[in-house]
Parts: C-alpha cells; structure tokens; sequence
C-alpha cells in the first residue's frame, strides 16, 4: 500500500497511546517538487530531552513481510535532533527494530528503506519512532 499523509489522511496509523510525544501532520511540506502533500512531524519545541513518539500501522498480514519494504521520506535537520528507528511489532512479542537513523541529516530529504522480508508473523505492525535528543525548535 501507499500513504503520503495528504489532506490530513493518516491512512489508518495511529499514534501510540503509551508514549508522551505526538506526531503531528504537516502541509504542504513534503519530498515532492511541487509540494501539496503532507509529512509526518515531531515537534521537538514542545516535548522534552529524551521522550519519544511513536505510530502504527494497521495490521500486516504475512504476505507483506515476505520480500517487501518499507519505503519513505525523512528529514532531520538540526543540532542533537534525536533518532528515527522503524520497527516491526510482531503479534504479542515486542518491537525489533530493522531501521534506524540518528542525529543531523541535513535539510534535504532522504530516502530511507526499511526491509521487511524473512519475517513470518500471524500479522504484525510497522512502528514509526522518533526519539528526541534536546529541547529545541526543529523537527524530525
């Protein structure tokens, strides 16, 4: 499947009700030419050094874990701007991260690709974390 997180569409990912940090929708501020799409942010001016804030997908069935990926867009511009880790959740196991990023990106965007293939679960989720390094004004 495909989400670009446009019109405010979250595509069926929720935030993570047990975390402090929330991700926010962003438009008109996407890795496409002309714009108009949305991006996921994580506004580090108003949480704290250290907490994170994370999404999940709805649940995958097995087929999408075997030979598949999971493509997208970042952007982590600013001094100490934390982590990015993209995990599977199998069902009632706990996360295992199989994509991570940490600190100053640069402010262009970047293509990232977490892979999902060998990983057979009942179904599983894709969680999206981002963990904050510092208390300032940029964003993941």
């Amino acid at each position: 499947g495909e989400c670009n997180f446009d019109n405010n569409h979250w595509c069926g990912w929720i935030q993570d009700p047990a975390l402090p940090a929330r991700w926010d929708i962003t438009l008109d501020k996407d890795h496409t030419v002309a714009g108009g799409g949305g991006s996921l942010e994580l506004p580090t001016y108003i949480y704290s050094e250290g907490e994170s804030g994370a999404i999940i997908s709805p649940p995958l069935t097995p087929e999408y874990s075997i030979n598949a990926c999971l493509q997208f867009f970042y952007q982590m511009d600013g001094d100490d701007i934390g982590t990015l880790t993209i995990s599977i959740k199998p069902k009632g196991m706990d996360a295992i991260p199989v994509w991570s990023v940490f600190g100053q990106q640069g402010s262009g965007w970047h293509m990232g690709r977490a892979e999902l293939f060998g990983k057979t679960y009942d179904y599983f989720h894709i969680v999206l974390l981002g963990t904050l390094s510092i208390n300032k004004i940029e964003s993941i």
